[in-house]
C-alpha cells in the first residue's frame, strides 16, 4: 500500500511539473496602440465622443459608450502648435430627402487650447444642391492612444 501511495504521489508531482509548461504557444496579436484625438463634451450633438485617428483615415463616433460607428475620413490636416490643437477632416454622410438617399460631405474644424482642452468644433455640411449648414459645438480635446 505504501508503494501505491508513493507511486501516486510521484505521478502527481510529475503531472504538476508538466502542467506548468510555458504558454507561449500562441503568437502575439500584433495589435498596436494608435494615437487619436479624443473629442468629448460635444454640445449640440447626439454624440458622446469622437476619436479622430491621427495616422489612419478613420473617425469613430460614440452614440453611447458601447454604441459606436465609424467613418472613413479624407483631407485630414493637423496644424497643431505647442499651445493649440488645430485639426480638420472631411467625411461623407447620408440623409434621406423625399424618400431619396443622398450623400453629402461634412468638414469639421477643431480649435482648442492644449492647456485645458477646451475649444470649438465647427461642422459645415455641404449638400448636393449646393446648400450648406453650419453647426458650432463646444468641445473638450484630449490626446490618447487606443488599440486598433
Amino acid at each position: 500500500m505504501k508503494k501505491l501511495i508513493s507511486s501516486i504521489f510521484l505521478f502527481a508531482i510529475a503531472l504538476s511539473f508538466m502542467a506548468c509548461e510555458s504558454e507561449n504557444k500562441y503568437p502575439s496579436s500584433g495589435i498596436q496602440l494608435t494615437p487619436v484625438y479624443g473629442i468629448t463634451n460635444i454640445s449640440n450633438s447626439a454624440l458622446v465622443q469622437m476619436n479622430v485617428y491621427k495616422q489612419k483615415a478613420l473617425v469613430v463616433n460614440y452614440l453611447t459608450d458601447i454604441n459606436v460607428f465609424s467613418a472613413v475620413t479624407r483631407d485630414y490636416a493637423d496644424t497643431s502648435t505647442d499651445t493649440d490643437f488645430v485639426f480638420q477632416w472631411t467625411v461623407s454622410e447620408e440623409r434621406t430627402v423625399s424618400d431619396v438617399v443622398e450623400t453629402f460631405t461634412v468638414v469639421r474644424v477643431v480649435n482648442a487650447l492644449k492647456a485645458d482642452g477646451n475649444g470649438t468644433m465647427v461642422a459645415t455640411a455641404t449638400y448636393p444642391d449646393g446648400s450648406t449648414d453650419v453647426t458650432n459645438h463646444t468641445v473638450v480635446i484630449t490626446e490618447a492612444e487606443v488599440y486598433n
